[in-house]
């Protein structure tokens, strides 16, 4: 417990103040452990609790009800999308050019509007209307809470274990909906 509560310390450290730290030098296996557990069932848990708020904003009638677009996909290529495609595609669009600024003075912002991008694009997801231009930033904010995390991991752990996070996230997620059925 004390190894998570620690390594929730150092993300909300990090996202107060990104800055752009060496790898951190310990083994693959923990890595594998901290961000494959810990960190993924904290981003988990984190997203759920913010869409707590993005669903009570849609029963005060803030906006209209969200609809997820369907997109008629077989449950093995939702799966397969989800879990393996998309993970590598929006790690390599939203967070390997974090890389490519580690060291430069411009790094904090393109982080920063990495996640932001990142939850936003997410938008895509639900038959978007007019009611919900103004509350984006409200309806996307689990995924850009995720986008934080997966850059923290993308920027101390290495590219690949964001993209691990980031399938495991999604895993869990379709797990959560499909396989328990739950839905608020």
């Amino acid at each position: 417990m004390k190894h998570s509560y620690t390594l929730f310390l150092n993300f909300v450290s990090f996202v107060r103040n990104p800055n752009y730290p060496d790898y951190l030098t310990i083994t693959d296996k923990k890595k594998l452990i901290d961000v494959g557990l810990y960190i993924a069932v904290f981003a988990f848990i984190a997203s759920e609790l913010s869409w707590y708020l993005v669903k009570f904003a849609e029963k005060l009638k803030w906006y209209n009800p969200l609809i997820e677009i369907d997109n008629g996909q077989r449950v093995l290529i939702l799966v397969v999308s989800a879990v393996a495609i998309a993970p590598f595609i929006e790690e390599a669009m939203f967070r390997f050019p974090l890389g490519l600024v580690r060291g430069k003075s411009c790094f904090k912002w393109v982080y920063y509007l990495s996640a932001v991008l990142f939850g936003w694009a997410h938008i895509f997801t639900y038959a978007f209307d007019s009611s919900h231009y103004f509350f984006v930033p409200l309806i996307t904010l689990p995924q850009t809470f995720a986008g934080f995390i997966l850059g923290y991991v993308r920027m101390i752990y290495g590219f690949w274990y964001g993209v691990l996070l980031h399938a495991v996230y999604n895993a869990l997620c379709l797990f959560w909906i499909y396989i328990i059925d739950f839905n608020l």
